[in-house]
């Protein structure tokens, strides 16, 4: 008996039908990754699921029986958690104090009196089980991303999740962090905890997924081992055509230099920095974790302070020692944490 089964779901929004007839599984202790093209309902599925929409027909069946889920909170009843890719902390909270935010235990049931000690201990029971031996007094903006990603998975368990959905989980990990993910994942699934799996990176699927379902325009179109599938059945099955060509070649005609690094030192870095990006080129740089790959972009959009080096953007020299200058020069940076520094989050669009 599968521990969720949704069954022939249906969904529309102002009369367009966004899932038609969609059906999905998950027994205890697997890992279901769920795939699909942008607009192919993943979200949708998942949001009713949630609690977030609540469909128009179908049935969910929960650890065997039919249950109607139209808020979050029943979801959360249920023991479904979701862990999105914008990560839902509070910065300067504690650790434990962001697993028991809004259901903080009270020492008695008359008096507005916390029970921290209690807290913290559960706290810490929770982070040994996933292996990650943080610090519960440790406020959350000072951990690395995949540390506050153990955190929402820790919530979860707080909150006693059977079933733990992961919107593109590694998106923003470094290599050792994804692979610190896969540990825990694996680890609760041993103790019969099971997981939706959302994710774009078809190699992620090999190594933590079961089983693989896949959508497209609404519909299921089949459910694959995980293990077995291969690389280009998947492909064809989201896309709904035969592909030729996995990485088709494409002509490019290089332009004019459209910025040139000339031995720009850092501030505090050992090494001075040097190349040149085209016109209509895409410029990789890559590196291992801590090589400086983000703080050379920060030190040419004049966020961090550089020591020595020009810049040129279109031939012209200029000269950055803010974001302002390097806006007037033409340089956008899209920064690595676009919700902390990219985005002012209380402002309208316009």
């Amino acid at each position: 008996m599968p521990l969720l089964r949704m069954q022939n779901i249906h969904k529309a929004f102002a009369g367009n039908p966004v899932l038609c007839g969609v059906n999905f599984e998950v027994a205890a202790g697997e890992v279901h990754a769920l795939l699909g093209e942008n607009g192919a309902g993943k979200s949708t599925l998942i949001k009713i699921l949630t609690g977030v929409h609540q469909k128009d027909a179908g049935e969910i069946w929960w650890e065997g029986r039919v249950v109607e889920i139209n808020t979050p909170v029943d979801a959360m009843r249920l023991g479904i958690a979701t862990i999105y890719q914008e990560l839902n902390l509070v910065p300067h909270l504690t650790v434990y104090e962001n697993l028991f935010l809004g259901q903080e235990v009270r020492r008695t049931k008359h008096l507005p009196f916390l029970n921290k000690a209690y807290m913290r201990r559960r706290a810490i029971e929770c982070l040994r089980l996933l292996g990650q031996p943080l610090d519960p007094d440790a406020p959350v903006y000072a951990l690395g991303i995949g540390q506050q990603q153990i955190v929402e998975i820790a919530k979860a368990l707080v909150r006693d999740a059977k079933l733990i959905i992961m919107d593109e989980p590694t998106a923003s990990l470094s290599e050792a962090e994804v692979e610190q993910l896969f540990t825990t994942i694996d680890a609760l699934r041993a103790k019969g905890v099971a997981f939706v799996y959302i994710t774009h990176r078809l190699e992620e699927i090999r190594r933590i997924g079961d089983r693989v379902t896949l959508l497209r325009d609404g519909q299921t179109i089949a459910t694959h081992d995980a293990k077995r599938v291969p690389t280009h059945t998947i492909i064809e099955q989201m896309v709904g055509r035969k592909l030729e060509e996995k990485f088709p070649k494409k002509r490019f005609i290089r332009g004019a230099e459209g910025l040139r690094v000339e031995n720009l030192k850092r501030k505090g870095a050992q090494h001075a920095v040097s190349f040149v990006a085209y016109q209509g080129e895409i410029l990789g740089i890559a590196g291992l974790v801590g090589a400086g790959r983000t703080e050379l972009a920060r030190a040419i959009f004049g966020v961090d302070p550089v020591e020595s080096g020009k810049i040129f953007v279109f031939g012209q020299e200029v000269h950055i020692r803010s974001p302002a200058d390097a806006i007037r020069a033409g340089i956008a940076f899209i920064t690595e944490d676009r919700k902390r520094e990219g985005l002012f989050m209380d402002q309208p669009l316009p």
